[in-house]
């Protein structure tokens, strides 16, 4: 049987709670264990758990954007609700994208029809047909090389084909370059340049600005997604490039192609969709005081946005449009065994409570949860709720404790 907690008990006062990594472990104060604020845990048991949101919950929520443009709103109107206050202004120019999934130490890409070699010092020639079916650019002891591959009698082998420099790499006019990478064959746009990098080499795409956001479009956003949510997110995305690209500094690349950036997928990212998206609002950025606005976007915030300190158009308010119904992360529910929260925090002995220390505020429950408190046997540990919701792969921070229930 669940032990949930009580409609109307007042959430406990605010307290201090650790903003490091580690957790704090105190001895458990007399009778702790009987408070009305703490949810006994019975051996074996599971800790469940009632959120909201997905990600970090700053600017736009992406289904949120898709209730709003299914509610009628344009583009426009999406991004004017997410970032209030911003302006709308117009960029060009190339982006430079770092390539994650080439993590060798060469850059291999297959010959194609109008396949060129940019030779790292401002020259291009043709490479010839017939000769070969991949092309590399590889380090060696006396420098950087150009290389085919041969194979003869089943027997692979790479012979030197020119001296090139760093910075070397490859384009075939307009057609994509077909990068050979360990997890498989991907096309891009542009050129990919092999740069010297924090492990040796970095591959590197440098494609136009509008192409680049042809490719992350879709896969930050179904291309299934009404069609107004689409261009809103390649407004966010174009101008979070833009950004990046702005303080890029000393880097040989302006972004990254993963979620740590925003996620890019080359040519096969394309989608007619994001395509159509991309020329509705082409070159469109969001500008605040002349710069690029910063577009924090995230799957979900669960029904409020959350404010960043000192960023004026990044608000904490109140989201109508996240509860768009093919939302999963709107509301979600998770359980988590007992012995996971004592084997990850040792020091609290045999789980026997848990409670929320602080909230934010705002928001249903007081908000997004800033720690909270494991009691057991051993002694008790203050956690952040960052440091939890990192460990135990939480969508959100914004969660109640509905109860616990033994597992068998």
């Amino acid at each position: 049987m669940a032990l949930a907690l009580l409609v109307g008990t007042p959430w406990p006062p605010a307290q201090a709670v650790p903003r490091g990594d580690e957790a704090v472990v105190e001895q458990v104060p007399a009778r702790e264990r009987d408070r009305t604020d703490l949810v006994p845990v019975p051996q074996r048991a599971w800790v469940v758990l009632r959120g909201h949101g997905w990600g970090h919950g700053h600017g736009m929520s992406q289904y949120g954007a898709g209730g709003a443009a299914e509610a009628g709103l344009t583009w426009q109107q999406i991004l004017d609700f997410y970032y209030p206050g911003t302006d709308t202004g117009h960029a060009g120019g190339e982006m430079r994208v770092l390539v994650t999934a080439d993590t060798t130490p060469d850059l291999v890409v297959r010959h194609q029809p109008g396949l060129m070699l940019l030779d790292g010092a401002g020259g291009a020639a043709a490479l010839p047909a017939g000769v070969t079916d991949q092309w590399r650019i590889t380090p060696t002891a006396t420098g950087t090389v150009l290389q085919r591959r041969t194979t003869k009698g089943g027997v692979v082998r790479w012979r030197r084909d020119r001296p090139v420099a760093a910075g070397a790499g490859f384009t075939a006019g307009g057609a994509p370059v077909v990068l050979v990478t360990p997890s498989g064959e991907v096309g891009y746009r542009g050129r990919l340049l092999s740069v010297p990098g924090s492990d040796g080499r970095d591959t590197v795409n440098v494609l136009g600005l509008e192409d680049y956001v042809r490719g992350v479009v879709t896969r930050e956003m179904p291309a299934s997604w009404p069609a107004q949510a689409i261009a809103a997110q390649a407004v966010a995305a174009r101008t979070y490039a833009v950004r990046s690209r702005a303080g890029a500094g000393g880097r040989t690349y302006d972004v990254c192609d993963t979620t740590a950036c925003q996620v890019y997928g080359g040519a096969a990212g394309e989608t007619a969709a994001g395509s159509a998206a991309v020329s509705a609002t082409a070159g469109t950025i969001l500008t605040w005081q002349g710069a690029p606005a910063l577009t924090m976007y995230s799957s979900s915030n669960g029904g409020r946005a959350l404010g960043v300190d000192d960023i004026p158009y990044l608000v904490d308010q109140r989201d109508p449009y996240d509860g768009w119904a093919p939302n999963p992360n709107h509301t979600w529910m998770r359980r988590i065994a007992d012995d996971t929260l004592e084997a990850r925090w040792p020091a609290v002995g045999e789980l026997t409570g848990v409670r929320v220390l602080s909230r934010e505020g705002g928001g249903e429950w007081g908000g997004r949860v800033l720690g909270v408190r494991l009691v057991g046997t051993a002694g008790a540990v203050t956690v952040p709720a960052a440091e939890l919701k990192a460990a135990l792969g939480l969508k959100e921070r914004w969660f109640t404790l509905v109860g616990a229930r033994r597992r068998w």
